[in-house]
């Protein structure tokens, strides 16, 4: 699994004839692993079946501390797409705020879109 996951993150940054490159090599992202081995002692054993590769920051490259083993919804929460909001040291989606503070998604998303603070839209009561 290990050299799988190493050999297909070259391949998706590395070979323009890759249905994926669009996504990761032509938009600058690199494996920065000089080994296999390298990438193993960074993100050891993958957890079960269902979890893949996933690069915490996501326009970060594939490189030592921005790589873990992810499930489909993490990843799924962790696109360029998704409205990623940083509070106290960490960096979620919205989805992901709002079950953690039980807040609606679209009462978090219409705070920000009226100019709340990120700290106050994912702190506040829900009565305001």
């Amino acid at each position: 699994d290990i050299k799988r996951a190493f050999n297909l993150m070259r391949y998706r940054c590395n070979t323009k004839t890759s249905s994926d490159y669009k996504n990761y090599g032509a938009k600058g992202i690199k494996v920065l692993y000089a080994t296999v081995e390298d990438f193993y002692a960074d993100v050891g054993d993958k957890p079960s079946k269902s979890h893949t590769i996933d690069r915490i920051n996501v326009y970060g490259n594939y490189e030592i501390g921005n790589c873990r083993w992810a499930t489909r919804k993490e990843q799924s929460n962790n696109l360029s797409v998704n409205n990623l909001l940083e509070f106290k040291g960490k960096i979620q989606s919205i989805a992901l705020w709002s079950e953690e503070t039980g807040i609606k998604y679209t009462t978090i998303r219409e705070r920000l879109k009226r100019g709340w603070s990120i700290e106050k839209a994912l702190t506040k009561g829900i009565r305001c």
